[in-house]
């Protein structure tokens, strides 16, 4: 678990992440201000872009929500450019435990967990949002979609039909 000035340490530390902003972002709340394009961003900069709902106004959460899958991969992509090897992932895992609170693991466990990322290819993750429509109140309710997403995922946890 961390907080905000812990998430904008943490992608500081690396050097930024790159990301593809596909839409104009402009969220005076949030703090986007991004025309479409590459952005190498700071970690105030990917916080921001990771909480924006408002530059969308009919899907705002929903599309936060993919945002910030978006987000995890391109920390996992630009991680990987760096190229990191043992030493570096080494320095990666003093970086996550200066800034994150942990149960159930150990600086060990969350080198292994990070050697263990490193080896995944980003280009064969993909982003998928979980279907929903509207529930009681503000919550979402998961759709047949949903249900057919997790059991596509069920059997062998890569997704065939999504």
């Amino acid at each position: 678990t961390t907080n905000f000035p812990g998430f904008v340490a943490m992608v500081d530390e690396i050097g930024g992440v790159d990301i593809d902003v596909t839409e104009p972002m402009f969220d005076r709340d949030s703090g986007t201000a991004f025309d479409p394009g590459r952005y190498k961003m700071s970690g105030e900069s990917l916080l921001a872009y990771s909480r924006d709902r408002k530059s969308y106004p009919s899907e705002g959460d929903r599309q936060r929500s993919v945002n910030q899958g978006k987000a995890i991969i391109a920390a996992l992509a630009t991680l990987r450019a760096q190229n990191p090897g043992a030493a570096g992932t080494l320095k990666l895992t003093a970086t996550l435990a200066r800034h994150v609170r942990t149960e159930g693991t150990d600086l060990t466990g969350i080198y292994e967990l990070g050697r263990l990322a490193l080896g995944i290819d980003p280009a064969r993750v993909r982003n998928v949002l979980v279907p929903t429509g509207p529930g009681g109140g503000t919550n979402l309710a998961i759709t047949p979609a949903a249900r057919e997403l997790f059991a596509d995922f069920a059997d062998d946890a890569i997704l065939q039909l999504h």
